[in-house]
C-alpha cells in the first residue's frame, strides 16, 4: 500500500474541527498516516480518508481524520511517499515469494538492530523503526531490510555478520553458500547506507558489547563442590536469551543465592550449604559454563546412570551461547543420535543425598523433572519416587514430608491439601479432584463427572456450556433433537413432532402464520386468501381447511363453493 504523510501548513478553527488533538501539534509538523486504515482513491495515488497519529504528551494517540483530494483548504499538505529505495537497489521483487529467504534464523540480531534504530530515534516519529530517516530524509523500513538481507552472526567467521547482498543470491541460496560474511561495520553500512558514519560506529560498538560471543569455558563434575559452584557462583552478564520448556533464564532461578539467602526465605539462617549439593549422589553430573572472570553463565543437571543415554533437566542460561555450549556437550555423550536428552521418561529411581534439616526436613532443591517426589532410602540417600512421601516442590531449599497419598494418582500429599469425594469416598489431591469433579450450575455443589451432564446455553457471544448434576436436570434443561441437552429457556417445543428444538436446529423449522406453532420446513406451504394475501402455513392446516393446491406449486388457494339457489 502506498504511504502518505500529512504536513500541517496552517492552524485554524476549520482544521481543528476535522482533526481532534490538533492543539498538541504545531505548524510545519509532519504526521504519519496509519497504513492499514488508509482509504485511497481508485487510482491509488490520493488519500481519501483514514486515521492519523497525533502525538499526545509522551505517547501517541490515533484519531479519526478525513479529507477529499491531495490538497485541502484546511492547511494540510498530503504527500505520497515512495517505498524504501534501498530495497530497489537490493533487487526486491514484489511479485516473488521469498519464503524462507524473507526470514532470519538469528532473531536476536534482528531484534537488536530494530531496538537500536527505534530507541535512538534515528527515524522521524516516536520510537519507530519505519519512516523518514532523520539523517538523510529518505524513507526506510528497518524490518523489511532485515527480512531480505537476512543478516546473522557468522558461525564460520567469529565476530562477522553474514547476509545476502542481493535478490539473486537470496532466491538461489540452498546451503548458505550465497551468503557473504562481512565485518560488522561494512555489514551495517550495506543495509543502512542512509546512516552517517557516526551512527554506524554506534551500532558497531553496541554490537560488540552485546552480541559478540564471549570466551566461555565448559566445565562438568559430580562432586558437592561442583554443584555448589554451578548453583552458588556469581552470575555473569545477562543477554536475554530465548526461553521455552527446556530452556530457562538463569537469572530467574529460585535456587540462585540472592533468593535462597534473602529475607523472603525463612530457612536462610539454617541452610548449611547450597541445597543443590544433594545432587552429588553419584547418579548426576552437573554441566556449567563460566565467563573469563569465573562468573557462571549457565548450568544443566544431567542424570548419567546410563552414560550412553543422558537424561537432562532444563538448560539454564544467561545467553544463547551458554545454552548452546552446554547442549552440544551433553548431546555429544550419547551413543544413539535418536536419543533425546531432554524429552525422556524422567528421573524416577535416581538417588540424591540425604541431608537432614533441623526440623525433620531435608536440604535439597526442587526438581525440574518428573516425578517430583522423593522417598528416604536410608540415612545416606533419598530416591526419586512417584509415590514418595517427600514433596520436592519447595523453592526454599528445604523439602518436607507429607502424610497421605492421593487415591486417584498415588502421589503423596499433605493431609491439609486433600480433597474428599462424596461420590466415591476417595481422598484426592487437588489436581485429580479438579479433573474428576465439576461444579453444578444449579446448586453450586461439586459432583463427580460421572454424575454430571454438559448443558449448552445461549449467551451474548453465541453458545457456551455448563455442568449440571443429573438430579438437577429436571426443570433446568431439556433433551433436544440435535442429541444435546440445552437450557430450557433456550429451546422451543414443536407440538407437531412432540420434540424440543435447540438453537442449532431452529433454522430447519418455521412458525406458522395461522396457529403460531412450530413446524419442520418440509411441511411449509403458501396459502393465498381471496384478497391475494400470502401466509406461510403447514400442510396439515390447509388440508383441514377449504384450500386446494394449484398444480404442484406448493401454493394453496381457497375453494369457492356455489351457494344454494345461485344460477350457475
Amino acid at each position: 500500500m502506498p504511504r502518505f504523510q500529512i504536513t500541517i501548513e496552517d492552524l485554524n478553527d476549520s482544521y481543528v474541527s476535522q482533526l481532534g488533538g490538533i492543539e498538541s501539534c504545531y505548524e510545519g509538523q509532519e504526521l504519519n498516516v496509519v497504513e492499514h486504515d488508509a482509504v485511497l482513491s481508485e487510482d491509488g495515488d490520493h488519500l481519501v480518508g483514514g486515521n492519523v497519529i497525533i502525538p499526545v504528551g509522551h505517547g501517541s494517540n490515533v484519531t479519526s481524520w478525513w479529507h477529499i483530494g491531495q490538497e485541502t483548504r484546511y492547511g494540510l499538505k498530503v504527500t505520497k511517499l515512495e517505498s524504501d529505495a534501498m530495497l530497489k537497489t537490493w533487487g526486491y521483487d514484489a511479485d516473488y515469494d521469498y519464503g524462507y529467504a524473507g526470514c532470519t534464523s538469528d532473531r536476536k540480531l534482528k531484534r537488536f538492530i530494530v531496538d537500536q534504530v527505534r530507541d535512538r530515534n534515528w527515524i522521524a516519529g516516536w520510537h519507530t523503526a519505519r519512516g523518514i530517516c532523520n539523517n538523510s530524509g529518505q524513507y526506510m523500513n528497518t524490518g523489511q531490510r532485515l527480512g531480505y538481507f537476512n543478516p546473522k552472526r557468522s558461525e564460520e567467521f567469529k565476530g562477522k555478520i553474514s547476509l545476502f547482498k542481493n535478490h539473486a543470491d537470496a532466491v538461489r541460496d540452498v546451503d548458505g553458500s550465497r551468503r557473504v560474511a562481512m565485518k560488522v561495520g561494512r555489514a551495517f553500512k550495506s543495509m543502512f547506507p542512509n546512516f552517517c558514519d557516526a551512527q554506524i560506529e554506534i551500532l558497531v560498538d553496541a554490537f560488540r558489547a552485546e552480541m559478540v560471543s564471549k570466551d566461555l569455558t565448559l566445565k562438568s563434575g559430580k562432586s558437592r563442590a561442583d554443584f555448589e559452584k554451578a548453583y552458588g557462583g556469581a552470575l555473569g552478564r545477562n543477554e536475554n536469551p530465548d526461553t521455552g520448556c527446556y530452556r530457562k533464564f538463569l537469572g530467574n532461578s529460585c535456587l540462585r543465592p540472592s533468593y535462597l539467602y534473602s529475607d523472603d526465605n525463612y530457612h536462610k539462617d539454617n541452610l548449611p550449604h547450597h541445597p543443590a549439593q544433594a545432587y552429588a549422589s553419584g547418579d548426576f553430573t552437573i554441566y556449567w559454563v563460566e565467563e573469563p572472570d569465573g562468573k557462571v553463565a549457565g548450568r544443566c543437571v544431567v542424570l548419567t546412570t546410563d552414560p550412553d543415554k543422558p537424561r537432562a533437566g532444563p538448560l539454564y542460561g544467561l545467553s544463547e551461547q551458554a545454552m548452546t555450549t552446554m547442549g552440544k556437550a551433553i548431546e555429544a555423550t550419547r551413543t544413539d543420535d535418536s536419543w533425546d536428552i531432554f524429552r525422556h521418561s524422567g528421573w524416577a529411581g535416581a538417588k540424591m543425598l540425604n541431608i537432614p534439616y533441623v526440623n525433620g526436613g531435608y536440604v535439597a532443591p526442587y526438581l525440574d523433572v518428573e516425578p517430583t517426589r522423593l522417598t528416604e532410602l536410608d540415612s545416606d540417600y533419598l530416591q526419586i519416587d512417584q509415590r514418595g512421601g517427600i514433596n520436592a516442590g519447595s523453592y526454599r531449599g528445604v523439602l518436607e514430608g507429607n502424610d497421605c497419598c492421593c487415591e486417584e494418582c498415588g502421589d503423596s500429599m499433605h493431609e491439609d491439601d486433600q480433597y474428599h469425594s462424596d461420590c466415591t469416598g476417595a481422598s484426592m489431591c487437588e489436581s485429580c479432584y479438579q479433573n474428576t469433579h465439576s461444579q453444578c450450575e444449579v446448586d453450586d455443589c461439586y459432583y463427580h463427572n460421572d454424575n454430571m451432564t454438559s448443558v449448552k446455553r445461549v449467551n451474548r457471544w453465541g453458545y457456551d456450556s455448563c455442568m449440571v448434576n443429573d438430579s438437577n436436570l429436571d426443570g433446568y434443561a431439556l433433551y433436544c433433537t440435535d442429541g444435546d441437552w440445552w437450557r430450557e429457556e433456550d429451546v422451543i417445543y414443536c407440538e407437531y413432532e412432540d420434540t424440543y428444538i435447540s438453537p442449532n436446529n431452529i433454522d430447519e423449522y418455521f412458525t406458522s402464520d395461522w396457529d403460531s406453532e412450530l413446524y419442520p420446513l418440509s411441511e411449509r406451504v403458501t396459502a393465498t386468501d381471496a384478497e391475494g394475501n400470502e401466509s406461510n402455513v403447514s400442510k396439515d392446516e390447509v388440508d383441514d381447511d377449504d384450500y386446494v393446491q394449484l398444480g404442484k406449486t406448493g401454493i394453496y388457494y381457497p375453494v369457492v363453493k356455489e351457494k344454494e339457489g345461485e344460477v350457475a
